[in-house]
């Protein structure tokens, strides 16, 4: 056994302890040079890369013997320090730790405070619960990989690598996505689910993380473990592309991008991504060709075929392609069924790439304009959700009477955060002919406080003859949130009473509901009534306020042209919601045509002075008993 002296030199910053020279055998292995060198500096020998001044090749360490290296007395080798390291493993598994804790942690523990600038906070819809479930899916299925099956072919990564991860993966998929995602007014805060996007992206997210599962099992089968050697890959996508895991964790991706409604935030992460993986396909493409050499059948697409290829970037550096032989071979090679059978897999999978891209950009266009007129649950600061109408007839209204409704209202709104919308019948008159009654003005007025609350919701008209009696309770609470609405709602029940053939759809649901409305013994009761912002609700009123309606004369103007429509137009009917008439429009004991268990009882949310401007009656003088009640209340909530 002969032995050597090599001749070591520092590569770029002083190793400390490092010798100037080296003894070693000839046939020891090359492994106990980087054992040797560990040793007297006092670092990990993964914190040390040695390369050979020959060639400058790195000197392996395996079982490789020094001799076999190329190695010889008096060979000079360079030693670098790499630096700080810490292990693969270690690093994925804080990398995934964000973007895993990060969705549910933003969905519902710091949910008040990420978007304290909203008011009336509502509960997480469930598309954004689920696509929460599904965030947290994927990145703990990203940790058992790390942890179970992955196998490393190096040990460890720069120590600096940890934040420029952590940053890619916290930031973009984790912060990002969750806070864009689960705003109260992203399109994933509504529960009105666009059906094509919705089964298309479970479906895309479905299929790529379990064939991204299956593709990772594959890549660990083909290194033993303890090894860094490994074999050629094959099996599902591997004959199409060079890593199909990175394809089908795109393809997870995109189905990600559907469900949040074409989130820009998922968008970013997913081209950013993209990049990221086809860059390492590209190496890892050139590391196969190097390795394998002819074993490994070299692949055209690294990634997703045919955006994103190998051969193709290298055909661009050539500005003639490769000059032809002049001499014509003697017979023309025959075409492998392998060939062919990969030919049609690249047509197959082309199509289907084509027809995503077309299906994803008819859906951008179609969302898009869906999204557009689709108003929020909930707005911004410095808007209120819910807007309180009241229209006065100043005409006839005495000032003190219009006083006390007006301060009543202000006195509620103020206490939960609602805006106030007062109207003059006079306002209004212009779009009225001389023989049209002047309660018609009240559709006109609610659409005029829409167009000047644009972002609210809710708008609650109460006409002047009505009164807040518990102001206390948040109409939120009372009757628009999704669970106390569906108890209140009065399903397959005739629309206008007693015995109307049309009746209250049986199968409506919350999430249905535009119109909240009551009836009295006759009639729906257009004095109270809640109808939420969008498209929905300007149909209606243009179609409620149509001239044929205004001068058809009915016997009650607009509370009969309201029974008409909504029983004759099955468009309103499926949005209408009938709830019980002292949930919001108890009648006084002095109201002609009260429903049974109608008339107000002490602790009701509202009381109507039903036709209290009728002859023989006073509405002043009526509601002056509960007006000196609600001032004892509130001033007893005052003191308290």
């Amino acid at each position: 056994m002969s032995s050597i002296e090599l001749v070591i030199n520092p590569r770029g910053k002083p190793i400390r302890k490092l010798p100037k020279e080296l003894t070693v055998s000839t046939n020891a292995p090359a492994s106990d040079i980087y054992n040797t060198l560990a040793q007297k500096t006092g670092y990990s020998i993964h914190r040390l890369r040695i390369t050979k001044g020959s060639d400058g090749s790195v000197l392996p360490n395996g079982s490789e013997t020094i001799d076999g290296s190329g190695l010889r007395a008096q060979s000079v080798i360079y030693v670098k320090d790499l630096g700080p390291q810490l292990g693969w493993r270690f690093v994925y598994v804080i990398e995934y730790l964000g973007p895993l804790v990060f969705p549910p942690l933003f969905l519902y523990v710091l949910r008040p405070y990420l978007y304290f600038n909203f008011n009336q906070l509502p509960e997480p819809s469930w598309l954004q619960q689920l696509v929460c479930a599904l965030l947290f899916v994927h990145f703990l299925k990203r940790e058992i990989e790390t942890i179970f099956i992955h196998r490393f072919s190096l040990a460890t990564m720069p120590a600096r690598n940890i934040f420029k991860n952590c940053a890619h993966y916290w930031a973009l998929a984790g912060a990002n996505i969750a806070y864009w995602v689960f705003r109260p007014d992203s399109p994933t805060a509504t529960d009105d689910l666009n059906p094509i996007l919705y089964y298309g992206g479970l479906f895309l997210f479905i299929f790529g993380e379990l064939a991204n599962l299956n593709a990772h099992l594959i890549l660990r089968n083909l290194r033993r473990p303890g090894t860094t050697e490994r074999g050629i890959p094959k099996g599902f996508g591997f004959g199409l592309v060079t890593c199909p895991n990175y394809m089908f964790e795109i393809i997870a991706w995109i189905g990600v991008y559907l469900l949040t409604g074409l989130s820009w935030s998922v968008l970013i992460f997913l081209v950013l991504g993209t990049f990221q993986m086809w860059d390492w396909a590209k190496k890892k493409e050139r590391r196969y060709r190097k390795e394998f050499g002819d074993k490994y059948k070299r692949k055209r697409f690294v990634v997703l075929p045919p955006l994103l290829n190998t051969d193709c970037a290298e055909a661009m550096h050539h500005a003639l392609p490769p000059r032809k032989s002049s001499k014509a071979p003697p017979f023309a090679p025959r075409t492998s069924n392998l060939s062919l059978q990969r030919r049609r897999q690249l047509k197959a999978l082309g199509l289907i790439v084509f027809g995503l891209i077309f299906v994803l950009f008819v859906l951008s266009r179609f969302f898009s304009f869906s999204v557009s007129e689709q108003i929020a649950a909930v707005i911004p600061s410095g808007t209120a959700s819910v807007v309180l109408v009241t229209l006065f007839d100043k005409q006839v209204l005495s000032d003190r009477y219009t006083q006390w409704i007006q301060t009543n209202r202000e006195d509620y709104a103020s206490r939960h955060g609602y805006a106030t919308f007062f109207a003059n019948t006079s306002d209004y008159l212009y779009t009225l002919n001389e023989k049209t009654p002047r309660s018609w003005t009240q559709v006109p007025a609610v659409r005029h406080a829409m167009a000047e609350n644009p972002h609210s919701t809710y708008f609650f008209f109460l006409d002047a003859h009505a009164f807040i009696m518990d102001p206390t309770l948040p109409l939120t609470s009372h009757v628009l949130e999704a669970k106390r609405l569906e108890s209140l709602m009065i399903k397959d029940h005739p629309v206008v009473p007693p015995d109307s053939v049309i009746k209250t759809f049986s199968h409506l649901t919350p999430k249905d509901v535009e119109l909240i409305i009551s009836q009295d013994g006759e009639d729906l009761v257009p004095g109270s009534f809640i109808i939420k912002q969008g498209p929905w609700a300007r149909f209606f009123l243009d179609v409620w306020y149509d001239p044929l309606y205004r001068s058809y004369n009915f016997a009650k103007a607009e509370k009969h042209a309201l029974d008409h429509i909504v029983q004759w137009h099955a468009t309103i009917l499926a949005k209408l919601a009938l709830i019980p008439q002292r949930v919001i429009n108890s009648y006084s004991k002095d109201s002609p045509d009260v429903a049974a268990d109608g008339t107000y009882h002490d602790g009701d949310f509202v009381i109507h002075l039903n036709d209290c401007d009728a002859e023989g009656r006073s509405c002043e003088e009526e509601l002056q008993p509960y007006y000196s009640m609600w001032q004892r209340k509130t001033s007893s909530l005052k003191s308290s």
